[in-house]
């Protein structure tokens, strides 16, 4: 018998953070507990209100209750957000993956990623942007 693994994934987060762990919450009661959370897309949001709902995450006022893994900006205005591009833990229980690599979990999941938008090759890449070669190194 194989154990199965329960992940959860998001989309765009938009700085709600609230809204997305009353939804994991209610998840969690009505399907079991699950081992992750992968939010891809935007998960920092823009004005104040976003921003005081990140500080009461960041600072452990809220508390986190499932293990969240995020991608990073796809907007430029995010990249502040983001400090060290190798991923690291940017509050307690939310871990930014870095700009590309390879997610191994201790249950043996892995996840191939790259962070950002699509760079056109013409182009300089930019912080929030990945190249054709980033993605190549993943597979």
């Amino acid at each position: 018998m194989t154990n199965n693994l329960k992940i959860l994934v998001s989309g765009d987060v938009e700085g709600k953070l609230d809204q997305l762990y009353s939804r994991v919450k209610n998840v969690q009661k009505k399907a079991g507990t699950f081992e992750m959370l992968f939010c891809v897309g935007n998960f920092f949001g823009h004005g104040q209100k976003a921003e005081d709902e990140w500080k009461k995450y960041q600072t452990g006022i809220e508390k986190v209750p499932i293990a969240t893994y995020i991608l990073g900006a796809n907007l430029s205005e995010h990249v502040e957000n983001f400090k060290d591009s190798d991923g690291g833990e940017l509050a307690e229980n939310i871990t930014y993956l870095g700009r590309k690599g390879i997610f191994r979990s201790t249950s043996g999941l892995q996840v191939a990623y790259v962070s950002g938008r699509e760079g056109r090759e013409s182009l300089p890449i930019k912080d929030n942007h990945f190249s054709s070669t980033d993605r190549k190194s993943v597979v």
